[in-house]
């Protein structure tokens, strides 16, 4: 279930993680097992072996995991049918802020790209979002995989989901990305909202 020689989502999201491969910082193989998430543009499974849309599916579950994380929430409610708008009211509800599910998303992509941006300044780079080389080559007759996996085909999906997270080639954080010093204005703003 946590391999991604079985559910292909994981070889993206294993490498991209920013505390290392983690299967709970974002389950996307959830997708490709049939729980959907229409609110969050995937209306339907992914095939778990075709490797097509696993960068961008990834970008946007682990956007979306960070806020969860954020709120102390467990991911398995999402098995129990919580969704993005429940955790978007939730959010409202507990803040007295006004957001929407776009606003929130950023929230968890700006947390993403500074945790990026420390593992950097602490040295590592885009070299080191890979799988390692036993999973990327080990491979079984039998089981759920049926030697379908490979590492080359889901590392340029690990590229693009670099990309749609706003991070350049060498894995670097578009200052834009994380929000800056227009974050920091935007905290004070709500900081002074009666």
């Amino acid at each position: 279930m946590h391999d991604p020689r079985a559910f292909n989502s994981w070889a993206v999201s294993y490498p991209t993680v920013a505390r290392g491969g983690c299967h709970i910082a974002a389950p996307t193989y959830w997708l490709e097992r049939g729980v959907t998430f229409p609110d969050l543009g995937f209306p339907d499974p992914l095939d778990r072996f075709d490797p097509e849309q696993k960068g961008l599916w990834t970008a946007v579950f682990q956007n979306f995991c960070e806020v969860l994380e954020s709120m102390v929430t467990c991911k398995l409610s999402l098995y129990g049918g919580i969704r993005s708008q429940h955790c978007v009211d939730l959010i409202c509800l507990g803040t007295g802020w006004d957001m929407d599910l776009a606003e929130i998303m950023q929230i968890g992509e700006r947390a993403i790209n500074v945790k990026r941006l420390i593992n950097l300044k602490l040295g590592f780079n885009r070299a080191d979002d890979r799988l390692p080389a036993r999973i990327r080559s080990l491979t079984f007759d039998r089981g759920g995989h049926r030697r379908l996996f490979t590492g080359a085909r889901c590392g340029p999906h690990a590229g693009r989901l670099l990309s749609s997270q706003g991070l350049d080639p060498g894995g670097r954080s578009d200052p834009r990305k994380t929000g800056g010093a227009r974050l920091g204005r935007q905290i004070e703003a709500r900081r002074s909202e009666p």
